[in-house]
């Protein structure tokens, strides 16, 4: 007696099995019949296991980078990772990588005194870094190189005589004064002048004076407007000016002749000789008139005469004994009076 086969085969496999030409793909409990060698009826039965290997998908959004199954990833793409799964089988993982980057921009500004970037204010010049999240949620920085420049502001405190030029701009008065340009960086720059003018005294004196007038170390003969300048006592030039006027004394002679005597301002003068007479003239000025006086007298002659019937005298004929005059002016013209005794 034959007995057919009953072989019963138990297989564990990855995907699929190939049993007696058949392809398996899911687990079960396959059966084969077929007449045996000997011509029996045979089945034989196979106890499948069919373990599928691992197909995940994964799709990751990263910035920078993503590391995957030990492997750092920085550009976007689709990768794949393949291992044997926990059963062992041939197993391919998938990666789908979309990497985002950061942002970093880099800015290189000069301003002047004051710059805001990002909402803050810098005074200085420097390397500044601002940290945010961008658009796309990465982790972003900004750099900023910033030159700072200063505006100029320079303060002036002087002091002048009667002016002062600054900037090209005369100033005649005491104030504060600016002057806004752009310095040599090209920032708005504003000088400030606290300016002291002083002015300088100028006094002016009216003077009457006789013969002659001493000023500031000049003696003056003539009338006439004089100046005189000097450093005030807040060091600027004063200039003082004299109107002078000059009365001169008067030094007349006079030279006059009298017969007996001369009345000269109220004196008598009987002999001749030099007089003198000081006065003020109408201006006050001592004057002096000299008098150059020749005093002639008359002529007083007598005569004593004795004559024989008549005589005659100064064209007369006297015939009569007597004393007669004869009255005439002199050779000074003086009045005189001759007198005869006559006998």
């Amino acid at each position: 007696v034959n007995h057919g086969t009953h072989n019963v085969e138990t297989v564990t496999a990855c995907e699929s099995h190939t049993w007696h030409e058949q392809t398996y793909t899911e687990s079960g409990t396959y059966t084969y019949s077929y007449n045996n060698a000997n011509g029996c009826a045979s089945v034989d039965t196979l106890k499948l296991t069919v373990n599928h290997g691992t197909h995940n998908v994964e799709t990751v959004t990263a910035c920078e980078s993503h590391t995957w199954h030990e492997q750092t990833y920085t550009e976007s793409g689709t990768y794949t990772y393949s291992y044997n799964n926990a059963n062992g089988c041939a197993s391919v993982d998938t990666l789908k990588l979309t990497v985002k980057h950061g942002t970093h921009n880099v800015k290189t500004e000069t301003a002047c005194d004051i710059f805001t970037w990002h909402g803050e204010t810098f005074t200085t010049s420097g390397t500044y870094t601002h940290a945010y999240t961008n658009a796309q949620g990465c982790a972003s920085v900004d750099t900023l190189h910033l030159t700072v420049f200063q505006s100029t502001h320079n303060v002036v405190t002087d002091t002048a005589c009667v002016a002062y030029t600054w900037n090209g701009k005369t100033y005649t008065e005491s104030g504060t004064y600016t002057y806004s340009y752009n310095n040599a960086n090209g920032c708005a720059s504003v000088d400030t002048l606290h300016l002291t003018i002083n002015k300088p005294h100028h006094e002016s004196f009216t003077v009457t004076a006789y013969d002659q007038y001493p000023w500031n170390n000049n003696t003056y003969h003539v009338s006439g407007t004089y100046t005189y300048a000097h450093p005030d006592p807040d060091g600027c030039t004063q200039v003082d000016t004299l109107h002078l006027t000059l009365y001169y004394s008067s030094f007349t002679d006079i030279y006059d002749t009298a017969c007996e005597s001369y009345t000269w301002n109220n004196q008598t003068f009987t002999t001749s000789g030099n007089h003198d007479w000081l006065y003020q003239d109408i201006h006050g000025a001592d004057s002096m008139v000299r008098l150059h006086l020749t005093v002639f007298h008359g002529t007083h002659n007598v005569e004593t005469v004795t004559a024989c019937e008549s005589h005659t005298w100064h064209e007369q004929t006297y015939t009569e004994s007597g004393t007669y005059t004869y009255s005439y002016n002199n050779a000074n013209g003086c009045a005189s009076v001759d007198t005869l005794k006559l006998t």
